[in-house]
């Protein structure tokens, strides 16, 4: 059987979790059950995949790969519930650069995401690709990216290379004021003798399905999925529509001197903010299918509850300044976070853009004052 014929095979049978079979209950059967598999199909032998290797850091991703060489990569894994967050790399991150490592993935069995630690910045900005276990043709592709023959020949780089460049050129394209559309009008303008063309003509002009990444999608399962929330294909917020959402909620923030520094918008639903320490940290949501805008407290590596708990001690004073909370322990999980929703709200209704930013700012101001002085107490 061919390598391609054995990623198929095995995209195939773990696909049946969706449906056919049971979801695998915790991060341990997600591991043994999906991760471990199709990694193998990747072409890893068995002594080749390490779980919890130690070392210098003290904080070690779940699997180890190619261990002690100079190939030696990282899987930081999270049950198949769990909804990924670009902050549950940050330790793995840590623990490749100070092991001098480059490659750390991210997944939840259904949700791939790879990350280089050559790239300057916030996780966020180390995100390279990601797939989705139901996505067939682009699952096989970022397998095949991370494969033991990729690692060993550098391929993966070519492959995160084309990633980044993609990423950013959709970016451009979605930016009148950007240096590329700048080119694309100087070059029309004088090919059609042209010279009323205009940027925003030329970002209008572009096909909104040439806008979409393919490893980006997460297809629907048949069950609506809310870890898998960010880009569904049947979703009406194209990347280039999310990424100017936050961008401008961004600048709204900037401009009102925003007590908790937003980090950098992205093209998915959330943006997050810079975190106050102990796993603890906001995040604005924005719900696209069930019209509803979210700021969350989200508290991270913490599977006995322990921080949960602590603000749980708390909840008399916390609800009496903060109506409406939403206590999610999420049981099973390593996480857990306290919402506060605001719904009825169309995210693409520009007439609304202005009181949905100003409901968000007003929350993160509420939010910053009730629970910073908690976190600060928070050991």
């Amino acid at each position: 059987m061919s390598s391609d014929s054995h990623l198929a095979e095995a995209i195939a049978k773990a696909q049946r979790y969706f449906s056919e079979l049971p979801a695998p209950p915790n991060e341990a059967n997600t591991c043994s059950w999906v991760i471990h598999p199709l990694l193998l199909a990747a072409g890893y032998e068995h002594h080749e995949i390490h779980g919890e290797v130690g070392g210098a850091s003290g904080k070690i991703p779940d699997f180890t790969l190619l261990p002690k060489t100079n190939w030696t990569w990282f899987v930081e894994a999270k049950a198949w519930d769990v909804k990924l967050d670009n902050w549950h790399v940050d330790q793995a991150l840590f623990y490749a650069h100070a092991n001098g490592k480059r490659w750390v993935v991210l997944t939840n069995g259904k949700e791939w995401r790879l990350f280089d630690d050559s790239i300057a910045g916030m996780s966020e900005d180390r995100l390279v690709a990601s797939s989705y276990l139901q996505n067939t043709d682009e699952m096989a592709a970022f397998l095949g990216a991370v494969s033991k023959s990729s690692m060993l020949e550098q391929r993966i780089e070519v492959y995160a290379t084309s990633k980044r460049v993609r990423k950013a050129l959709l970016k451009a394209l979605s930016e009148p004021s950007s240096g590329v559309i700048a080119s694309i009008v100087k070059t029309l303008s004088k090919e059609l003798n042209a010279p009323n063309i205009t940027a925003q003509m030329v970002v209008n002009s572009i096909p909104s399905s040439s806008m979409k990444t393919t490893d980006d999608a997460c297809p629907k399962t048949g069950v609506e999925d809310k870890a898998s929330e960010s880009l569904t294909k049947d979703d009406p917020m194209q990347p280039s529509q999310y990424l100017k959402y936050w961008a401008d909620f961004r600048t709204f923030l900037l401009q009102k001197d925003c007590p908790v520094k937003p980090g950098k918008a992205g093209d998915q639903s959330w943006l997050d903010f810079s975190q106050y320490g102990n796993g603890v940290g906001l995040v604005a949501v924005g719900g696209w299918r069930d019209s509803y805008l979210s700021i969350q407290l989200y508290i991270r590596d913490d599977p006995n509850k322990i921080k949960f708990d602590y603000f749980l001690e708390h909840r008399g004073s916390i609800d009496a300044a903060i109506t409406g909370l939403i206590w999610d322990r999420k049981a099973g999980c390593k996480a857990s976070s306290i919402d506060l929703r605001l719904s009825g709200t169309d995210l693409k209704n520009e007439s609304q853009r202005a009181a949905q930013h100003q409901w968000m700012f007003d929350s993160i101001v509420r939010f910053h004052t009730v629970f910073s002085p908690l976190v600060k107490k928070l050991v």
